[in-house]
């Protein structure tokens, strides 16, 4: 089951306070424009939407000669709730005089055009310029156009772009690994439903990156191994210099110290073994979050320590078996040693353990033996690598609790350059791309030796990039919080020219699941638009267990009345996997959380077991589920309410989680109508259905839309609307 957990609080708040709207990306992506007139064959409605601004005499959409006024319209491919628009001046000298002073912002309602927006006396306009414009509309609509009147005196009308967005939907706090910075530009936070495409970036990275995010999801800094750049995209005190290289492939890492809530070790791994003399290899700095007003510094005397040299340019990390210490694992270059540098709150130990085991790390011809990616699996029981000029990926078994590499297997060589890797959530598969090539491979690793896993090869992906040549194919592999698999599609090499292959990430949608040999049945091409930036063959690098499952699989989470003063609150797991203990908290209105029931977890445990609480109300009761592994990490499994007194309905959820339907048992004192509305966390509406039933027992069922969210909340409400109920659902 993919499953995000979020606090939850969201959505209530949204409900009784809604804060500033964040907006997506451009959603003028993949649609269909229309115009009323067009100037020529080159200023033609879709140059309006193509994302160039600047590209003067050529830009843009304009009306026929001696038409002042006309409307630009766009179809999207499904509807859209668009509430803001932003309009791109011409980049040309009398810009200012083609400009639409006045207008009307539509939408087609099917039978006729709805204004959502009115602009008038819109002048003084000049070359290159944006204005953003925002409105209320709780719609969506498929088709949008903007109606003008009147221009600014020139004798014919128009601008360079329309761009349109909707509300960011919201899914709550996340991790380390929640903002991800790479490639040119090219930024996406992971705590919104599509990852929200992010600007400011300062990075130029083709290869090898890394970001670092708190506890909270919030951005602390980025690294191409070179360059740090704070969370306000400046440079880092003493951020500048270090030792990793734009074309390296896992150019650096950042790792927190177990322990503490500051200080950041950044690994940096130069380009190419020892084949170019002068080079670094393995480096460490360490960065101190309390420094710089928060910002950060990069401590002096703890910046480029060297640890291995030559190296390869592989790097990855995972926690030790102990759930608290993470091992830092690289490759040297010239043999067969896996490197394995463990860090635990007294610090790094710089005598790293050494695995002899699998293909020689060497070339004399152009160091491409040192390339590739390597990547230990979630659950930190496998690792594997790619050998970028041998043409191999082999896999071996990793022991977290002794950093011992070990049974080598090679599952392919029949590819040349391998490069990306990255293993499933649950670690049964593994998935490969290569230098010119545009299709991603699966190697199903749940098979009992190699000769069956290097045989199970299937191809499940194919990118429209042309792959076949020097510096264009599918590159760096990395999952994400979604627990999908994001794939850096590479179209024009360390240029940073962007167009509509590397302005997206492609991802494979449920990495656990056999794809029955058809590609493209689970992969998305375009999956991840850039906001007009642009992908290099790299990706951030991460401490791999963050990706691991959650490790309890939460069946229900109610509270039902035992009298009008007194409730039961109950939760029922299908799974545990190092689970510690659990903690209930309690919280009026003002959603301040108090802990008021803590008892122990199952460890591990693959069975269903329920858990049960008896608690007091004198008001409207929030309660808040947490729970705790025995590594001290807490997930958030949920937030219910309940009435004061005893209601005129009570009702429960079944399945929970759920695919697309939902079944509610009511017990109603009295026959009446009954609103069900299911809810995103950020407050968006999904489901409005009112429902009649009669006294006593009864269970309907309600379907959900399909591209809803994994976590969403049913509220439940009388027809007086005195009385609600909300239950957090969890969808599969």
């Amino acid at each position: 089951m993919k499953q995000i957990i979020t606090s939850g609080i969201a959505f209530l708040m949204c409900i009784m306070n809604c804060s500033a709207v964040v907006y997506t990306h451009n959603q003028c992506l993949d649609g269909t424009a229309t115009a009323s007139t067009e100037y020529s064959a080159i200023h033609i409605a879709e140059r309006a939407f193509d994302g160039v601004f600047s590209d003067a005499n050529y830009n843009g959409w304009f009306t026929s000669s001696g038409l002042t006024n006309g409307w630009l319209a766009y179809e999207f491919t499904e509807p859209k709730t668009i509430i803001k628009y932003s309009i791109f001046n011409r980049d040309y000298s009398t810009a200012d005089n083609s400009a639409p002073r006045d207008w009307k912002l539509e939408a087609w309602d099917g039978s006729q055009w709805v204004e959502l927006d009115e602009q008038l006396g819109q002048t003084g306009w000049v070359a290159a310029e944006r204005r953003d414009y925002e409105f209320t509309n709780t719609v969506a609509y498929t088709e949008y156009r903007i109606n003008i009147t009147e221009n600014n005196g020139s004798t014919f009308m128009g601008f360079a772009e329309l761009e349109m967005y909707a509300e960011a939907n919201f899914i709550g706090d996340g991790g380390p690994e929640s903002v991800w910075h790479f490639g040119f530009g090219a930024g996406l936070d992971f705590r919104y439903d599509p990852p929200l495409a992010l600007q400011g970036s300062n990075m130029s990275q083709w290869e090898g990156c890394a970001s670092i995010s708190d506890a909270a999801g919030d951005l602390l800094f980025y690294t191409n191994g070179l360059y740090v750049w704070d969370a306000n995209h400046n440079f880092m005190s003493n951020g500048t210099g270090l030792y990793g290289s734009p074309s390296s492939s896992q150019s650096a890492v950042v790792v927190p110290q177990p322990g503490s809530t500051t200080n950041y070790y950044l690994f940096t791994l130069d380009r190419n073994g020892d084949y170019e003399s002068g080079y670094k290899g393995l480096c460490y700095s360490v960065v101190d979050m309390s420094l710089n007003g928060g910002l950060g510094d990069v401590i002096s005397g703890q910046k480029n320590i060297e640890l291995n040299n030559p190296n390869t340019e592989k790097i990855t990390a995972v926690n030790h078996d102990n759930g608290e210490d993470i091992w830092v694992l690289t490759h040297d270059w010239g043999n067969n040693k896996f490197l394995a540098y463990l860090l635990s709150s007294s610090g790094l130990n710089t005598t790293p353990v050494e695995s002899e085991t699998g293909l020689v790390h060497y070339d004399n011809f152009n160091g491409w033996y040192a390339g590739g990616y390597m990547k230990v699996s979630p659950n930190g029981d496998k690792i594997a690598l790619n050998i970028l000029g041998a043409h191999t990926t082999q896999v071996f078994d990793f022991n977290p609790a002794t950093g011992i590499v070990s049974n080598p297997m090679t599952l392919s060589t029949t590819r040349n350059q391998a490069y990306g890797l990255e293993f499933s959530p649950d670690a049964s598969k593994l998935y490969t791309t290569a230098w010119e090539h545009n299709n991603i491979l699966q190697y199903d690793l749940s098979l009992s030796d190699e000769t069956s896993i290097a045989a199970s090869e299937m191809e499940i992906g194919v990118s429209a990039v042309s792959g076949g040549s020097n510096y264009s194919g599918l590159g760096a592999l990395q999952l994400g919080p979604d627990g999908r698999i994001y794939v850096a599609k590479d179209a024009n090499g360390i240029n940073n020219n962007i167009n509509e292959l590397n302005g997206y990430l492609g991802y494979i949608e449920n990495p656990n699941d056999d794809f029955g040999g058809k590609a493209n049945v689970n992969y998305v091409d375009k999956g991840v638009y850039l906001g007009g930036n642009a992908s290099g063959i790299g990706l951030p690098v991460y401490v791999q267990t963050y990706f691991k499952p959650l490790p309890v699989e939460l069946l229900y989470f109610t509270a039902k009345h035992i009298d009008d003063f007194q409730v039961m609150l109950s939760w029922e797991t299908a799974s545990e996997i190092n689970s510690e203990y659990f903690v209930l908290q309690k919280a009026d209105e003002s959603m301040e959380f108090q802990q008021v029931f803590k008892c122990k977890a199952q460890g591990n445990s693959f069975q269903i077991n329920t858990y049960d609480f008896a608690d007091s109300i004198s008001e409207k009761t929030y309660y808040r589920l947490l729970q705790y592994d025995l590594n001290g990490a807490m997930h958030n499994l949920g937030i219910i309410s309940i009435s004061s007194i005893l209601t005129d309905f009570q009702t429960e959820v079944f399945p929970n989680p759920f695919q697309d339907k939902i079944n509610i048992r009511f017990n109603t004192k009295q026959a009446g109508k009954y609103l069900c509305q299911i809810f995103e966390e950020s407050g968006k509406l999904l489901v409005d259905k009112w429902i009649q039933l009669e006294k006593g027992q009864s269970v309907i069922q309600i379907s959900c839309p399909e591209k809803s969210l994994h976590v969403l909340f049913l509220q439940i409400s009388d027809e007086s609307n005195q009385e609600k109920t909300v239950h957090s659902l969890y969808r599969y």
